[in-house]
């Protein structure tokens, strides 16, 4: 039988998939699988945001190795240019003139996926 600590993480991630399907349900799969991934890593879901199609995660200071090692183990790269964790969640496209940011806006992803502590 399962311990308690692993039924509890099914329960959350099962609460986040649904949460995830409810709020964005035209978000692609790629999206929504790297978004859920990102349980895995709290300190990178506690700073993740939703732009658009992608995923960002900005820090206010430098993160822990373990966590750069976690975004860099799942494709994410580091924009200097917009100080953000970027995974394009297999959405490809040029770089922007403009931040999209202020045309996607941004939205919270452990308020998104309701796991916000």
């Amino acid at each position: 039988m399962p311990n308690a600590p692993a039924l509890i993480e099914v329960a959350l991630n099962a609460h986040a998939i649904e949460a995830l399907a409810e709020t964005h349900p035209d978000l692609p799969s790629a999206t929504r699988s790297e978004a859920l991934a990102l349980l895995d890593c709290q300190e990178a879901l506690a700073h993740a945001v939703l732009v658009g199609r992608w995923i960002w995660v900005t820090f206010p200071s430098k993160p822990a190795p373990e966590t750069r090692t976690f975004l860099k183990s799942r494709g994410y790269h580091w924009n200097t240019q917009r100080n953000a964790w970027q995974n394009a969640c297999a959405y490809q496209c040029r770089r922007a003139p403009y931040d999209p940011r202020v045309k996607y806006g941004t939205e919270k992803m452990d308020e998104i996926m309701g796991v916000k502590k």
